[in-house]
């Protein structure tokens, strides 16, 4: 069976090598056949599956019938929006006769009888989790001010621009103006694209 393996991480911060690995091993026993690892890096969860670039482009790849099972380390790596976009896009995959597999969840398999059911109760269970996480996020955010902390993008970012085009007009890579600047390297991307 031809393979296709799809990790997602959230921030930079992440590094999708720790999915990737074992998904790799795990293919490997089962004998597929990889034909391409597919990551998005610093990419929510609770952006739509349809609408992230690589996810996309998995589809698209189904669609072509360019592999036959789709490994993810777990449900939650495809979507946090709930069991209905869950569904959808393996109901997608279905269509294209494309098999899926969670790595962490072994009890889920499009091949399963039980799989829509269980699917939609983990796709529950990442909407609430995704929801946590918005109310902790907040809720910090709400102390830090309380405690008098300034919020919001850093002026010294904006002045710092000339910098960040200087670096990167010299073909420093944004990972090394990230480093060198100490601006994080989504920030400098999207500051350099604008």
């Amino acid at each position: 069976m031809k393979c296709i393996i799809y990790s997602r991480i959230s921030t930079n911060e992440q590094d999708t090598e720790n999915q990737t690995r074992l998904l790799i091993e795990y293919a490997e026993r089962q004998g597929w056949e990889i034909m391409e690892v597919i990551s998005e890096e610093a990419v929510s969860g609770g952006v739509s599956v349809f609408v992230r670039k690589e996810s996309a482009r998995v589809l698209r790849l189904a669609r072509q019938r360019r592999f036959d099972v789709l490994l993810t380390f777990a449900c939650d790596r495809i979507t946090r929006n709930g069991a209905t976009e869950l569904l959808m896009f393996l109901q997608k995959l279905s269509e294209f006769k494309v098999k899926f597999v969670s790595y962490t969840e072994e009890y889920i398999s499009s091949l399963g009888d039980y799989a829509p059911i269980v699917l939609s109760v983990l796709g529950v269970l990442g909407k609430m989790e995704k929801q946590k996480i918005s109310l902790r996020t907040k809720a910090a955010l709400a102390n830090l001010k309380a405690k008098g902390k300034k919020l919001g993008r850093p002026t010294d970012v904006v002045a710092n621009l000339e910098q960040l085009r200087e670096l990167r007009q010299r073909g420093h890579s944004l990972s090394e103006i990230s480093k060198t600047t100490g601006v994080s390297k989504t920030r400098v991307h999207r500051l350099l694209s604008a």
